[in-house]
């Protein structure tokens, strides 16, 4: 019997398309010889296949984390001959598992997020317990970013394991079966891709929109990606009357490459909890320019500092006039993404890890 790999996430991957579970996806990719699983907590109980990967989805609750005991007793007394491995990406399967983890993914540190989405006192300090324990439970650490490292809980015990290896897309394999749109000079839009919550800094975004509405009459601004405050945002733009600006809530991945192909440029605003950027990375996939908010991990992905802009209104809009009259059109965005992001590099990556 081969060996066997457990991941750890967060959603069921049939209802949600991006975020961890690409990076999971990844991840598995690089190792196609074992047995491969992923436990998560979803509406729907049960198990299932996706791409290639055993799901098994738990019902929400503190039952789910020591259920999952069972699941490691059970997939590791079946793949005992060749060896069991957990990969987990979730503090709190890992820190009801009996058994340590063997690596531990960090997109955002648990107590860095938490305090951002306001938690103080005692509860801040279960939190960073919480992830303090994890990290000492764990063989390795993997960080999305060196800022996602610095805003963890790390103690020196922990450090000297830890390692850094960027997400990549998933729409690479999309991007190289599209047929190339003809640009029309008349439809010049911006585009936007992020969960529709208070941390992208869409309110920003809002008001940037307006300030543009009469100085650039023929700039659009699209905005794709689904959260909880889709319809208040729709609300605000239609009770102020800004018309150059469009929540498209989720779109499929096909639709979202054509938005990738035909935009002038991709626009991305953050406040806070940004552990990587991956819009910024699929704006280069596209060959497009990026101009996103000088915060969290985005500084390490963007191409140059000088696509970078403060979140302030004049700022914006002055690095949407900066690409705008100047001319990037012998710019390899998409060279940068291939030496940095690419599947083949980072899958080597994976791969270098699971060997140590």
């Amino acid at each position: 019997m081969r060996g066997a790999i457990i991941y750890f996430g967060f959603n069921d991957p049939r209802q949600f398309k991006r975020g961890v579970e690409n990076v999971i996806f990844t991840q598995a990719s690089a190792q196609p010889l074992l047995s491969r699983y992923y436990v998560c907590v979803g509406n729907e109980i049960g198990a299932f296949k996706w791409n290639g990967i055993a799901c098994i989805s738990l019902r929400p609750g503190i039952l789910a984390y020591l259920i999952a005991n069972v699941i490691i007793w059970k997939i590791g007394k079946k793949h005992k001959e060749g060896g069991l491995i957990i990969h987990s990406h979730n503090y709190l399967f890992s820190f009801f598992s009996v058994r340590c983890t063997d690596f531990f993914s960090v997109h955002d540190g648990l107590c860095y997020l938490k305090k951002n989405f306001g938690a103080r006192g005692p509860k801040l300090f279960i939190f960073a317990l919480i992830e303090r324990i994890v990290y000492f439970r764990t063989k390795r650490i993997h960080f999305i970013s060196g800022f996602a490292r610095s805003q963890a809980l790390v103690g020196r015990h922990s450090i000297g394991k830890s390692i850094v290896i960027p997400n990549t897309s998933s729409l690479e394999s999309f991007s190289k079966t599209l047929k190339q749109e003809p640009k029309k000079t008349c439809d010049r839009f911006i585009l936007t891709v992020r969960s529709i919550e208070e941390r992208a800094g869409l309110k920003l975004l809002i008001d940037v929109a307006s300030a543009m509405k009469d100085t650039w009459p023929n700039v659009n601004f699209k905005v794709a990606g689904k959260g909880p405050m889709l319809e208040f945002y729709r609300n605000q733009i239609k009770e102020r009357n800004i018309d150059n600006i469009e929540f498209l809530g989720f779109i499929s991945d096909h639709e979202l490459c054509r938005l990738y192909q035909t935009c002038q440029l991709v626009l991305i605003p953050s406040l806070y909890g940004e552990g990587f950027g991956l819009p910024v990375i699929e704006g280069y996939l596209f060959n497009k320019p990026v101009i996103a908010s000088n915060v969290c991990a985005i500084p390490e992905v963007i191409a140059e500092k000088r696509f970078l802009f403060d979140n302030r209104k004049d700022s914006v809009v002055e690095k949407i006039e900066m690409v705008f009259t100047e001319q990037f059109s012998d710019y390899r965005f998409n060279e940068y993404y291939t030496k940095n992001f690419s599947h083949q590099k980072i899958l080597r990556e994976y791969h270098q890890l699971y060997s140590q």
